[in-house]
């Protein structure tokens, strides 16, 4: 509303999403319709704080892992087959499988992630437990994509097989990693706004998470992530100061006044 009635040197398309915790459903369903296509820059209000801006971000890849047994008993143990057992031979291998590619350092984002975040089996304390599973996230890098992710893990699944563990694998969201340049004309026109507005330049950085611009936007889009926000993200007290919220709000708007695609004379 604060440029609403203004002559702006380009349309403002505001674009709200859901599912963006989930699997970017909303971002990816508005590509598909063609909200997309013609962006000259695309801006993602996800919580840096003022001081800080990303030009790109990992990618991400979500999956599951189960293990099938067979219940007895648990004072018969040898009349089943612990689940739990094979889960954990399957988790060490599967690190041993990717630490390859965490130990890889791409240029613009650093070292992948790979991280157990789930995990749950059986039924009762005296039961030999028949089931058992994992789930986990990677955060992966141009160098270390998602596919030679999803190729350790089949590895890992693979050599648990051959030892005798029924082991399946699931891949569910996935998304690339997404990469502009620092001085895009986004991030240039943005950096120059927040100066204007008494702060001192942001810091320039990949970022570590990802955003709906992985499912927006095809890599090297001019694009910027930048809004209210601190390092409270997914915690208990998670927050925005007050202070900083009106400060991106003048920002925005400054920017939105004044931003054009075209180069400066």
């Amino acid at each position: 509303t604060n440029v609403a009635g203004q002559e702006l040197p380009n349309r403002i398309r505001f674009m709200g999403t859901v599912n963006e915790e989930v699997d970017n459903g909303g971002a990816a369903k508005l590509a598909k319709l063609g909200f997309t296509k013609d962006l000259a820059a695309l801006l993602i209000a996800e919580p840096t704080g003022v001081h800080t801006m990303w030009h790109s971000e990992k990618g991400i890849s979500d999956f599951t892992a189960r293990v099938k047994g067979l219940a007895a008993h648990s004072s018969e143990p040898q009349l089943g087959k612990n689940a739990i057992n094979g889960l954990l031979r399957l988790a060490q291998l599967m690190s041993e499988k990717t630490a390859p590619l965490t130990a890889e350092e791409d240029v613009q984002l650093g070292h992948a992630t790979y991280n157990l975040t789930l995990i749950d089996g059986g039924v009762q304390v005296n039961i030999i437990p028949d089931q058992a599973y994992f789930r986990g996230n990677i955060r992966s890098t141009p160098t270390a994509n998602n596919d030679r992710f999803a190729a350790a893990l089949q590895d890992a699944v693979t050599q648990a097989q051959d030892e005798g563990i029924e082991a399946t694998l699931e891949i569910g969201s996935t998304l690339p990693a997404r990469a502009s340049a620092e001085d895009n004309p986004l991030i240039t026109q943005l950096q120059e706004v927040i100066v204007l507005n008494g702060h001192a330049p942001a810091q320039v950085t990949a970022g570590a998470g990802i955003t709906d611009a992985a499912a927006m936007i095809p890599n090297d889009f001019p694009f910027a992530v930048f809004g209210p926000g601190n390092d409270t993200s997914h915690q208990v007290d998670e927050n925005v100061d007050v202070q900083d919220y009106l400060d991106a709000i003048r920002i925005y708007t400054d920017l939105f006044v004044h931003f054009t695609d075209q180069p400066k004379k």
